[in-house]
């Protein structure tokens, strides 16, 4: 088992925050969506954290990580990592600390999970998406509509172990807590975090699932490339090296090869079906039709004959790539040569191909 090491001096520093348990959330329990608190330090226990973990498995390929208390703590410095949701428990509403579990994975190298099995400590279950936890929270994704996903470590300005809420039900020492979620899908008294399955991108053609890439084969025929975006009026925004497989060389593994089709790429949150390619699109490059306008005077947007690319990690022109997560907005990402900013597409999910 891999436990991660913290400074002990940045501990020192930190206040505390609290953990949260196990079993689905029934009986007296009240769930109610309310405007979350804004993080703030006092809110933090004063007392020792007590010394206990969770476990972050994944399934596939075996990898196990303990993340203690105190680690939890450690990345709760950072204020963007420094979650608070309110809920109404016992008749009372608490303020519940924690952090989002995409952290978690993103601290810890798990770069692309996808289904997460909660586990708590009476066997109780459930299933959370990733992609739900990043759309619920407005760090990642500014729609974001009432509390995150978060697992709760602190309640009450006590820990979630000794705080008043054990009166209510078990919640252990790390639960899964948000005012979205439905009763039944926080877990209380949670022990570990179980990734079984990772994240891919299917290729549909006419509906029909033809193709999936996936961290297996995101490699193959890979290129490294640079486009330098433009924002508009804005000139020149983005000057990385990025890493991946063409779409060209993606539709190219199914039965749409050498025909002529519309493309759709489609995110996790169902953006991107507005934005329709053709063959000529995705095997040329952008024609000048569809390229953006930028400056003043306008001017379309060259695309340097390069073409669309899905890719898996990007670096600041001449430093070191570094994989994509799903902080960063998913796994695999698209690169449009010839467009803006805005339909470089994040939290891919589907490329949907429509012979024509």
């Amino acid at each position: 088992m891999v436990k991660r090491e913290i400074a002990t001096s940045m501990l020192v520093v930190l206040i505390t925050a609290c953990a949260a348990g196990s079993s689905v959330a029934t009986g007296l329990i009240v769930w109610s969506q309310m405007k979350p608190e804004k993080p703030a330090p006092d809110m933090l226990p004063t007392t020792e954290a007590p010394d206990v973990a969770l476990t972050i498995v994944d399934d596939i390929t075996g990898t196990e990580v303990e993340v203690t208390l105190l680690e939890i703590v450690a990345m709760m410095a950072n204020p963007e990592k420094f979650k608070s949701v309110q809920e109404e428990i016992g008749g009372k509403t608490r303020t519940i600390l924690g952090v989002n579990p995409v952290d978690l994975f993103d601290e810890y190298g798990f770069w692309d999970p996808w289904n997460i099995t909660v586990m708590a400590e009476d066997a109780t279950s459930n299933v959370i998406n990733v992609s739900d936890m990043y759309i619920s929270d407005s760090k990642f994704f500014g729609d974001a509509v009432g509390d995150p996903i978060i697992i709760g470590v602190a309640c009450d300005n006590m820990w979630l172990g000794d705080s008043p809420i054990q009166a209510v039900a078990n919640y252990g020492n790390f639960s899964i807590f948000g005012s979205t979620r439905e009763s039944a899908q926080k877990i209380r008294d949670v022990v570990a975090l179980n990734i079984t399955s990772h994240w891919q991108v299917e290729v549909f053609v006419d509906n029909v699932s033809e193709y999936v890439v996936n961290r297996s084969n995101i490699m193959d025929n890979e290129i490294t490339d640079q486009f330098d975006y433009y924002d508009n009026d804005s000139g020149k925004g983005w000057n990385r090296t990025y890493s991946g497989r063409t779409i060209s060389d993606i539709v190219n593994q199914t039965s749409a090869v050498g025909q002529d089709y519309n493309l759709t790429i489609i995110a996790a949150d169902g953006w991107g079906s507005k934005w329709v390619y053709n063959n000529t699109d995705i095997n040329k490059g952008l024609t000048e039709e569809k390229q953006a306008m930028i400056n003043d005077p306008e001017e379309p947007l060259d695309p340097e004959g390069k073409l669309m690319v899905l890719y898996y990690e990007a670096a600041d022109l001449g430093e070191f790539h570094t994989l994509n997560n799903v902080g960063s907005g998913g796994p695999f990402k698209t690169v449009v040569p010839g467009q803006t900013r805005n339909r470089y597409m994040k939290l891919v999910t589907e490329i949907r191909v429509v012979l024509i």
